[in-house]
C-alpha cells in the first residue's frame, strides 16, 4: 500500500511527453480531442454526473504535475475544479461549422498543467441532437484509453438512468503500472534496447525526397491531414486478402503507404513511425 496523496515519479512515456510539453511553443501538442455526434434522448444532468463519477473512479484524472529540482512528479489533487463539464445551446449549424466555430478553442486551448487536464463540452444542436467534445491531456491518457473512458462514461450513464449504479474502483491504478515498470525496466534493459535500435536505424535516411509542389515548412509542428474514403468493395477485397495472408488490415494499409512513399521518392530505405498501444496484458488497459 502507498500514501494516496504522496507524490511519485512519472512513467517513461509520461517523461517523454513532459519533455515535448516543455519545448512545444504552441502549448497544445499533447491535446487529444474526441468528438461524438449523438442523436436521441439525452439527460444532460445525468451525463454531467457520469463524468464526475468517472473522475472519482480513476485516480490519474485527479492528478496534478510539477517539477522539483528539475524532476517531474505527479500527485493526487484534492482541490479538483468541479467545473469540468460545460453545456451550450446552438441551433441551425452544421456539424462541420460547429466544430470550426465553437470547438476549435476547446480542442486547441493549451492546458499548461492547469487542472483539470481534460474538458467536456456538450453542444445541443437541435431537438435530440448533440455534439460532445472530449479533450484530454496526453499525460493522463492515450488514444486507447480515450475509448475506454468514454465507454465507461456511457456505462455509468446507463446505470444511473436505470438506478443500478455499481461504481467499482479501478483494480489496477497507474501508480501500480509505474511501480511495475520501474521494477522491470532497468538501466540494463534500456541500454540493451537503445543499442538495438541504434544498429537497426544506422544509415537510415534522415528525410525523404518528396516532390513538393511548394516550399516545405521548416516548422516540424505545423502539419495537416487528409481524409479519404474508400469504396466498400475495395475494403472487402483487402479484408479477404488479409484473411488469406493471415495479416491484419492495418499491415496492408501500412504496406500500401510504404509502397506509395517508395514510388514518390525512389528511395530503397523508408522509415515510418507507427503508434502502439503499449499494452501486453488486459490488466494494463
Amino acid at each position: 500500500m502507498y500514501d494516496d496523496n504522496a507524490a511519485y515519479e512519472l512513467s517513461s512515456i509520461q517523461k517523454r511527453l513532459w519533455f515535448l510539453e516543455k519545448i512545444d511553443k504552441h502549448g497544445n501538442i499533447n491535446n487529444l480531442p474526441y468528438i461524438i455526434h449523438m442523436k436521441g434522448q439525452l439527460d444532460i444532468s445525468l451525463l454531467k454526473q457520469s463524468v464526475e463519477l468517472l473522475v472519482q473512479k480513476h485516480d490519474l484524472l485527479q492528478n496534478t504535475f510539477f517539477e522539483l529540482d528539475g524532476i517531474p512528479y505527479q500527485k493526487k489533487n484534492t482541490n479538483m475544479n468541479k467545473d469540468i463539464f460545460t453545456f451550450e445551446l446552438c441551433g441551425n449549424e452544421s456539424v462541420q461549422r460547429l466544430v470550426e466555430n465553437r470547438l476549435e478553442q476547446v480542442i486547441h486551448k493549451p492546458f499548461r498543467q492547469e487542472l483539470p487536464l481534460y474538458r467536456f463540452r456538450l453542444i445541443e444542436m437541435g431537438e435530440r441532437e448533440y455534439l460532445l467534445a472530449f479533450v484530454i491531456h496526453h499525460l493522463i491518457a492515450d488514444g486507447w484509453s480515450i475509448g475506454l473512458l468514454l465507454q465507461d462514461i456511457f456505462n455509468i450513464y446507463g446505470e444511473l438512468k436505470n438506478k443500478r449504479l455499481s461504481l467499482v474502483p479501478a483494480q489496477f491504478t497507474y501508480k501500480d503500472y509505474i511501480d511495475l515498470e520501474q521494477y522491470h525496466v532497468t538501466k540494463e534493459f534500456v541500454d540493451r534496447e537503445l543499442e538495438f535500435w541504434k544498429k537497426k536505424l544506422d544509415g537510415m535516411p534522415l528525410s525523404m525526397n518528396l516532390p513538393y509542389d511548394f516550399k516545405k515548412d521548416v516548422d516540424p509542428e505545423v502539419g495537416s491531414q487528409k481524409i479519404y474514403s474508400f469504396k466498400a468493395e475495395m475494403i472487402d477485397r483487402l479484408i479477404e486478402k488479409s484473411k488469406e495472408t493471415k495479416t491484419s488490415l492495418h499491415i496492408w494499409f501500412v504496406s500500401i503507404y510504404i509502397l506509395l512513399l517508395y514510388k514518390l521518392t525512389e528511395q530503397d530505405d523508408v522509415v515510418i513511425g507507427l503508434p502502439v498501444a503499449g499494452r501486453n496484458s488486459s490488466m494494463l488497459e
